[in-house]
């Protein structure tokens, strides 16, 4: 686009804008020998070339490939071509009613859940079905995606109580990832000193990734994780309540309610965030949840997290990722089905 060219042309003309500044505001006999020992175009040209090859080494390393809505992938992420509902999730269209003899199960989550970067048959939810299809070959399943990118456990809970629970699902399975508390979205702060136009000079990938390096100094993704769970926080605070108000309506219509905590995607031998995963089942538990820790599974896959990754920046699960949580919650599903069933035939006896 004109933009797109207007920011390489920007970045070409700058490098002429600082040496001009340097010329007067360092000595004159520093900047005499510069001249006199390059000159004034070859300083240019070499700085000019340096900018470009940076900028193509990023591009072809891939180290902006963040999949959180931001940075020069923004367009691709916004307008990836994901087949979605009338309803604007992802998968196929659901009727309010399900078929006489069919077990539902509803998925509700942010982006993990949602598939992002994964095609749909390998999220965990359809992955999940045809495990218990194969499990359960008498019986028929339905797993409804309920999914949006950037959800909070608040907009989950609002939806289920407006929307989702008309599809009565016999499950609902609760994705939770660390940073569902949130109220305000983790933003990275401007380089340029304007978030405007820092957006604008996102379409370099050179400047979104010095972007990244300033905000892993200045404000950094963990401490951000951290602060939403700090005792008295809004965010803990609202998160934990929408939790509890969740398990009840659970309870009150007859849903088994299923809580998967999912670790991030970075190194799970030295995961900093453990406390924070016993927080959250502390949470799950006290809702009335059945709450899976998936770290424990992700640690024994023996699977490098980078390879569990969409790409080497962005920490979205991939399909084998998903494959792990499937099985991880096939593991609960089995063990409530094959109770209920016990139940039911003990029922039937007596």
């Amino acid at each position: 686009t004109t933009r797109y060219f207007m920011i390489l042309l920007f970045l070409i003309l700058y490098p002429s804008g600082s040496f001009y500044y340097l010329h007067k505001t360092i000595p004159n006999r520093l900047t005499s020998l510069l001249r006199k020992k390059f000159g004034f175009f070859t300083i240019y040209l070499s700085l000019s070339i340096i900018l470009i090859l940076l900028e193509i080494g990023i591009r072809v390393t891939g180290l902006v490939d963040w999949g959180d809505g931001m940075g020069p992938q923004q367009r691709d992420w916004r307008l990836r071509k994901y087949k979605l509902n009338s309803q604007g999730f992802r998968g196929p269209e659901i009727p309010i009613q399900s078929a006489k003899g069919v077990i539902r199960i509803m998925g509700i989550g942010d982006s993990f859940t949602f598939g992002q970067g994964v095609k749909f048959e390998d999220t965990y939810l359809e992955q999940l079905k045809k495990y218990l299809h194969l499990k359960f070959p008498d019986l028929q399943f339905e797993t409804i995606n309920k999914a949006k990118p950037g959800w909070s456990t608040i907009e989950e809970y609002n939806y289920f109580i407006k929307a989702g629970i008309i599809y009565k699902p016999n499950i609902v399975i609760i994705l939770f990832v660390l940073n569902d508390p949130e109220i305000k979205k983790y933003v990275l702060l401007p380089l340029s000193g304007s978030y405007t136009i820092d957006v604008h000079l996102w379409r370099s990938h050179l400047y979104f990734y010095l972007v990244r390096v300033y905000n892993m100094i200045r404000n950094p993704y963990d401490k951000f994780i951290f602060s939403l769970f700090e005792e008295g926080s809004e965010t803990s605070q609202y998160c934990y309540k929408a939790l509890r108000e969740f398990g009840k309506i659970c309870s009150r219509n007859n849903i088994y309610p299923i809580m998967a905590i999912c670790p991030m995607m970075v190194d799970f031998d030295n995961y900093k965030f453990i406390d924070l995963h016993k927080k959250v089942s502390q949470w799950g538990h006290a809702s009335g949840f059945d709450v899976i820790d998936l770290l424990p599974y992700f640690r024994k896959s023996q699977i490098s997290y980078r390879k569990l990754r969409v790409t080497s920046q962005d920490w979205h699960p991939n399909a084998l990722a998903h494959s792990i949580i499937s099985n991880a919650i096939s593991e609960k599903i089995v063990d409530y089905l094959k109770n209920l069933r016990y139940f039911i035939m003990k029922c039937d006896t007596a």
